[in-house]
């Protein structure tokens, strides 16, 4: 006897929020799909493709053979789209004149159902201002490591490559760390090309320990370059640091205690354990005597192993 099978299909994704012509100066950076809505019941496969040589796209999409790719559930395929920038590449058409970059979003769900959409972004070359080149988005750390954010980064001024220009850099929140020996703010003077020098050796030290371990953070750099009047801001440099699990601390202990025969002491009494990531969470302590003698509780003996369990608080 023949088997007939049954399959629900599953509803077609929809692209919603998508914008033609977002017109910006090719020294800025935009969030072109800020307001974009993927819907899908099933996880989808979203990827974007564009003509590179018009600018860069950085974000949380993987890059396979020249397409932006993200897989995943449709919530986290709309975060990570709306999380994409787009920088254009600065100089490629004259003063004044403009290029469309035409973005083609296309979605596939489980059943194979593919729907696209494209959103385009002008751009217009400006004249007299500096510029800011190669920044990047979403450049991964941990928060035990230090991290060269700007080491790609070029300072461009057409026309006055010998001239001083002011050159600042701030982080979003001083809170999450440092850039090495400026705290979150960076001044610096020179020509173009020394301010290029003097940016790519500039180190981020992430703050530790300020989110659970496991997750992450995302520290914003916001660039200024300035002459005369003229300005260019750049908001595309991003560092996701990652909280590591540090090891309980042990601190007082290795001490050498001479006590007589058949007497008792508390030998831990300036032993402090600590946990800098997570007061909170529960550890277990183990004490193992090598043999000679015996631990006592409330005058009763329990053994040469004494187990805790509790808080770094709660075991001390």
């Amino acid at each position: 006897m023949d088997r007939l099978e049954s399959r629900t299909l599953l509803s077609a994704p929809t692209i919603d929020g998508t914008l033609g012509d977002q017109v910006i100066a090719d020294t800025q950076v935009l969030a072109l799909f800020a307001g974009v809505v993927i819907d899908s019941p099933e996880d989808v496969v979203v990827t974007i493709e564009h003509e590179a040589s018009h600018g860069v796209l950085a974000g949380s999409f993987e890059m396979i053979d020249g397409v932006h790719r993200f897989e995943g559930p449709a919530s986290e395929a709309t975060s990570a789209l709306r999380g994409l920038r787009f920088d254009p590449t600065d100089g490629r058409v004259d003063v004044g004149e403009t290029e469309e970059t035409r973005f083609t979003i296309t979605v596939t769900n489980a059943d194979g159902e593919v729907v696209d959409d494209r959103t385009t972004v002008v751009s217009v070359a400006i004249d007299g201002t500096p510029r800011i080149l190669g920044t990047l988005l979403e450049q991964s750390t941990t928060d035990t490591s230090s991290i060269t954010p700007f080491a790609n980064v070029q300072i461009a001024s057409p026309g006055r490559d010998h001239a001083m220009h002011t050159l600042t850099i701030e982080m979003d929140n001083d809170a999450k760390g440092e850039i090495e020996g400026h705290g979150g703010f960076v001044t610096l003077r020179g020509t173009p090309d020394v301010l290029t020098e003097a940016i790519r050796s500039l180190v981020f030290v992430p703050a530790s320990n300020r989110v659970t371990p496991g997750e992450t953070e995302t520290t914003g750099f916001t660039i200024d370059i300035s002459i005369d009047g003229d300005r260019a801001t750049d908001l595309g440099t991003t560092v996701i640091s990652m909280s590591m699990n540090d090891a309980p601390v042990i601190t007082g202990a290795g001490q050498t205690h001479l006590i007589g025969e058949h007497t008792a002491i508390a030998p831990f009494i300036d032993v402090a354990i600590t946990d800098a990531d997570r007061p909170g969470q529960m550890l277990e302590v183990t004490v193992t005597l090598d043999g000679n003698g015996s631990f006592h509780e409330d005058g009763l003996p329990v053994g040469d192993t004494v187990v805790v369990g509790g808080t770094a608080s709660e075991v001390n």
